[in-house]
């Protein structure tokens, strides 16, 4: 025991940054020295070494493990989007998505209308090029009387696409429908059950039993997920749930004038007859939005909290008390 007990357990120098395979390796080499002096056979092809670089190998995994966890567990250091996310979350701040651009587009067919022709909303316009195409579709119906002349109408298209989609709640608590199609546009779901239209919430805490409401939440990858009550906060639905919602955006949609003259679909007039149909837009599209970046939301969410609106810090405390009038 005395022996033992001049023999130093570990390397006189540690450095607990060096983790990698070849650092830890090296580590477990230098403690089996110290520990068992006379262990010489170091060779790649010894069992001895085989456990040592096993070992090393372990360790570089868990490592590697220790440090992604430690990094993504915090917002300033995060990198992955969906820890961002929930993150954000946490702090009650949502990162928003791609926006979409609208254009005001004419509509001219080829002569003056026998009878009325009418074309509904979903109608798709486009760019000319045949393979990646910027899509857009017409927010509502629009109408060319007959006889019009000149026969033509202004229309809104939108850089976007409507999906409606069917589920079967069951009026089951925390009932979650998973939408299919990305990239999702905020705030366009429209959900209807038989118990009437749903309204979309940011929270389910000032839900009562009874009210109708819904939560979307959007994942890395731009897919939507509607979650619904419990009964307690929120109103399970019953039954079939209908949910229309859009998908598209992104500054793409920012075409110039004069890109969009494609009509996809062919058209009659009330009476049958086909109809000879031209597009073009004559100003540029707007509003077209890529979604909000990983480095903009880690800045933004902590300042979410310094709001007005809000009462945190003792510093929120006094601005917002000098607010109050008298």
């Amino acid at each position: 025991m005395e022996a033992c007990a001049d023999v130093p357990l570990l390397p006189v120098s540690t450095d607990y940054s060096h983790r990698d395979f070849d650092a830890l390796r090296a580590r477990l080499v230098a403690l089996t020295k110290s520990v068992f002096p006379d262990w010489s056979d170091f060779d790649v092809a010894s069992f001895g070494t085989l456990l040592l670089e096993m070992y090393a190998f372990i360790g570089d995994v868990l490592g590697f493990y220790q440090d992604n966890l430690a990094r993504e567990s915090r917002l300033v250091s995060a990198t992955q989007r969906r820890n961002v996310i929930a993150l954000a979350r946490m702090l009650g701040y949502r990162l928003h998505g791609a926006q979409a651009a609208t254009a005001e587009v004419e509509l001219r067919l080829a002569q003056p209308p026998a009878a009325t022709v009418t074309f509904p909303a979903g109608t798709v316009v486009r760019t000319q090029e045949v393979t990646e195409a910027v899509r857009f579709q017409l927010l509502s119906p629009v109408t060319i009387p007959a006889g019009a002349n000149p026969p033509r109408a202004l229309a809104v298209v939108e850089h976007s696409k409507t999906h409606t989609q069917l589920f079967d709640a069951r009026g089951l608590a925390d009932f979650e429908a998973h939408l299919d199609f990305a990239p999702y546009l905020d705030g366009s779901a429209r959900v209807s059950t038989a118990q009437g239209a749903f309204t979309e919430a940011d929270t389910f805490l000032n839900s009562r039993a009874v009210d109708a409401h819904f939560l979307v939440s959007v994942d890395q990858g731009d897919k939507a997920t509607i979650r619904f009550g419990n009964g307690v906060n929120g109103l399970p639905p019953a039954g079939t749930v209908a949910v229309v919602y859009k998908t598209g955006g992104g500054s793409a949609g920012n075409v110039d004038a004069g890109r969009l003259v494609v009509v996809e679909g062919s058209f009659r007039d009330v009476h049958g007859h086909a109809v000879q149909v031209a597009v073009h837009n004559p100003f540029p599209a707007s509003g077209g939005a890529d979604r909000q970046t990983v480095a903009s939301a880690k800045l933004l969410a902590p300042e979410s909290l310094r709001a007005l609106t809000r009462t945190v810090s003792r510093e929120d405390f006094e601005i917002n008390a000098r607010r109050l009038p008298g």
